[in-house]
């Protein structure tokens, strides 16, 4: 099984050594340090225990049609899934609408979110590689095929573990 996301976001991980992006996020508020976000380049950020509880999920379910497949078979080991499942969040969001939302959840003033989060395009960015626009999904699939609940929403994420 292939998952497929645009972007993870959750609390900090111990022994990465590098801001992960809401961490970035935060960290640019509390510094006061003005900073570009992008506004055409749209992702759909998942929660890290949202992507565990469709782990979970997948795994009980291959586990329960290998062992009535196995049974089925009489001691067979013929059943195999490939599958690539999309596994996004349900919001479509901008950089910079993540960074305004970080802001926001922040109690940062409007004056003050102007002031420290940038908006600017892919284009005015000097990166050593391009990055496509829209990857944005439909990840109803995974959710129909888990039975997981949809995962929780951006502002919902920052609600519970940042503030």
């Amino acid at each position: 099984v292939i998952l497929r996301s645009s972007i993870i976001v959750g609390p900090e991980v111990p022994g990465v050594h590098r801001p992960l992006f809401l961490q970035f996020i935060t960290r640019q508020i509390q510094d006061m340090m003005p900073t570009k976000y992008l506004v055409d380049e749209v992702r759909n950020p998942i929660f890290a225990l949202d992507i565990c509880r469709i782990i979970q999920a997948l795994i009980c379910s291959f586990l329960e049609q290998a062992r009535r497949t196995y049974h089925e078979a009489d001691g067979g080991d013929d059943w195999v899934f490939r599958h690539t499942f999309n596994m996004g969040g349900v919001d479509r969001l901008s950089r910079l609408e993540m960074a305004r939302a970080v802001a926001r959840a922040m109690g940062v003033d409007r004056a003050s979110m102007d002031r420290l989060i940038i908006p600017c395009t892919s284009a005015e960015l000097d990166r050593p590689f391009p990055s496509p626009l829209d990857i944005s999904m439909n990840s109803s699939a995974v959710y129909q095929f888990t039975g997981v609940v949809q995962p929780l929403s951006f502002d919902e994420i920052l609600n519970t573990i940042i503030f």
